[in-house]
Formats: structure tokens, sequence, C-alpha cells
């Protein structure tokens, strides 16, 4: 090695290496730097270190003052071994499989087998072998004191709710009912939660204090039915809120009862519902005319075009007959109607009686009703199709 050489080296060795050098750490003799490890600032912190089992490793200087480190890691086997060793005398029960001795010459070195003459294999590892000191967990487990009692017909009550308990699975789940919606049926839920702070939800409970709405039990909830659920809740915000009850159109409009769960709805809806890309609306009053309950005898789902043709905007054109209002200007009464394509108003003529309005408004919507009937006729059903076809345009609409 060359002089220049030397002197580099010696200027890139850190202060703890230096103090290090020459010295015994647990099983490790310090022979020297190695500026092979590290990088950067970290060149020159690492030292050559001689394990007394023979093997030769490179730790920092700083794992060496702080004990981190004491040996190639045969000092950890050594010890581990020794545990598992006392923990096989005192459990007799358990017969280990593995070879104690040659534990980390294994292939799969931190795992063990054996075999308990109560609870039958035991597959674990040297970690909670090490850690727990025990080798089966099952016969080490303590016993579960329950002060709580699981009896058919007991009563929790909790957050105002009082629920009872019908059935006792086997654990950790048990069956109660809503003691105020007992003909709602059942459900399950775990036992721990009837005796704990966690707080339940009961499915058929409303989950609104203005509104009857609840999930019901079943198959369906707000994960594998988002579209459904939008859709009722859509409903009942038409039906219960403050703001709908402003507007005509879903005033004193109200629910079926089979609707309130969620699980009946959902069933209509995918019954019901065309998955085809097209936006459908669900429609309460096209096959009733003037209906006001939402049910699945009078609801049918349609698309948008066909839905807005039959909105009847009363609180803006006050009390004059549909399609029609007065023009100041000319002192006749001006008849106007959509072409159901989602455009402007079309001009149909002014006229000298609301009545003659009327008429021409009436002649032209109940075409145009039939012209989206036809345009729609593979994308509704046939129940609404003919109502459509057959649609009479009424002055009280």
């Amino acid at each position: 090695m060359s002089e220049d050489t030397e002197i580099k080296e010696e200027v890139f060795i850190r202060e703890g290496a230096k103090r290090c050098l020459g010295k015994t750490f647990g099983k490790l003799t310090v022979l020297g730097v190695d500026f092979s490890k590290g990088k950067g600032i970290w060149v020159g912190s690492h030292l050559r270190c001689a394990c007394g089992c023979g093997n030769t490793i490179s730790p920092s200087s700083h794992d060496l003052e702080k004990g981190n480190i004491v040996s190639c890691g045969c000092h950890k086997t050594e010890t581990d071994i020794e545990l598992i060793k006392n923990i096989c005398a005192k459990e007799t029960k358990v017969t280990l499989y593995t070879d104690v001795d040659n534990l980390y010459l294994a292939k799969r070195d931190r795992e063990l087998y054996g075999f308990c003459e109560e609870h039958g294999m035991i597959h674990t590892t040297i970690g909670k072998v090490c850690r727990n000191g025990v080798l089966c967990a099952r016969c080490n487990r303590k016993p579960v004191v329950r002060k709580e009692t699981l009896e058919v017909g007991t009563k929790v009550k909790k957050s105002d709710i009082t629920f009872e308990i019908v059935d006792v699975l086997r654990p950790p789940y048990v069956v109660v009912v809503d003691i105020d919606y007992k003909e709602r049926g059942s459900f399950s839920t775990l036992r721990s939660n009837l005796f704990s702070d966690h707080m339940i939800r009961s499915p058929v409970r409303p989950f609104r204090e203005d509104w009857p709405a609840y999930m019901g039990i079943g198959e369906y909830d707000t994960v594998n039915s988002p579209k459904a659920h939008s859709k009722w809740l859509g409903m009942f915000r038409r039906c219960y809120s403050n703001e709908s009850h402003n507007m005509e159109a879903y005033r004193g409009c109200t629910v079926t009862e089979c609707w309130w769960d969620f699980q009946v709805f959902a069933k209509w809806f995918y019954e019901n519902y065309r998955e085809d890309g097209t936006e459908y609306h669900l429609d309460k009053d096209i096959l009733v005319k003037g209906n006001r309950v939402y049910s699945e005898n009078t609801c049918c789902f349609v698309p948008r075009d066909i839905n807005i043709l039959f909105t009847s905007r009363k609180n803006h054109r006050g009390d004059s007959l549909l399609g029609v209002y007065y023009k100041k200007k000319n002192k006749q009464y001006c008849a106007q109607c959509a072409d159901g394509s989602g455009g402007a108003q079309v001009y149909l003529g002014l006229y000298p009686t609301e009545n003659d309005a009327f008429a021409v408004y009436k002649d032209f919507k109940e075409c145009v009703i039939k012209k989206q009937a036809e345009k729609f006729k593979d994308f509704i059903s046939k129940e609404v199709y003919t109502t459509l076809i057959n649609y009479s345009v009424e002055k009280g609409d």
C-alpha cells in the first residue's frame, strides 16, 4: 500500500471506529476498519470483526459500542436453542419434531413443528415460542370468565334500544330482535357487542326520525347495491323532506309500507331496472295518472326523455291551463310545448280563448308522447308503452 493511500484511509477513519480498534465486544474481536462498507459520510465507520465461532462480519462502531451486536448471530442461536430446550422439558405433553440443535440449519429455519397429546398438531415459529415461553399456546391459554348471561330471552339495552336474544349460535354469534320492531325479523350480531361499548345498528329501525325507511335484513346493502339505494333514498327525499313539501308535484306523496324496507325495494329494483347504459327515472304517475303513492303496482322505470314530458310545473304556471299563458301585449292566449328532444319550447300560436289554446297544445303534446313512445319502445315495458300510446292530456294535469 502506498503512502498516499495510507494517509487517505487514516483521514477517513471515524472517531467511533478509532475507539473500537483492538477491543473485544462479546464474542467479536475488532481486526480493523472495513472501507468497503458504508456510503458517504459513513465510510470508515464499519469495522471488520472476527466472531468466536469463526465467522467474520463488519458491523458499525455505533452498534458495537451500544451493545446492539455481540456476535455474528450465533449467540442468539445458542440462546434460542437453550430456551426452547427448557420449554420442551417443562411441556411433557408436547413432542417437538424439529431438530432443536440444528434450528438455524433447516431450510425453513424459523418454523417449528410438533404434536400435542391434547390438541394435536402444532405449527409455530421460533419467535413466538421464545416470546411467549410456550410450545402449545392452547394448553396455556387462560380460561375466559364471562359474567354475562347469554340465555334465550335475555334483554340488553344499548343506546336507548332494547335487544332480546332469541337464539344462541356457535360462538361468537347470537340472534337478537329489536323489541320495538319484533315483526320485522331477527338478525345476528357478535355476542361481545351486546356487553361492550360497541354501538349496534338495528337494521329494522328507521335511520331518520322523519322518515319511515329502514335497511331491513337481507343481502342488499349500500356497498353491493349502490344504484338501488340511491333511487330508494331519492324516493323518500321527494316524499318526506321539507324541500319537497313546497313542490306541488310531490306534496302529499307517500311510499307504500312494504317499500320502507330497502330489501323489498331492492329486489323489485333489480327485477325491473334495465342495465343498458340508458338513464332511467323512477316514475309514479305515468301508469296511474295523479297517483301519489310510490308502490310496485304504480311505479315504473322510464328513460329521462319520457319522464320530463310529464313535468307540469304547477308552481310556475299558476292558475293557467297546462301549456298556455296569457300574453298581455296581444291580449290573447299563447300555446307552447316542448318537442320532446330536450330543446326549447315550440311556439304553437295565439288564440282568443284559453280553451282554444289548450286544445292545440293537447293535440301537439299527445303527438309528442306517442312519438317518444315509439322511439323508446325497446327500452320500456309493454304496459308503459300501451299507456303512452293511449295517453290523454287533460286540463287538470
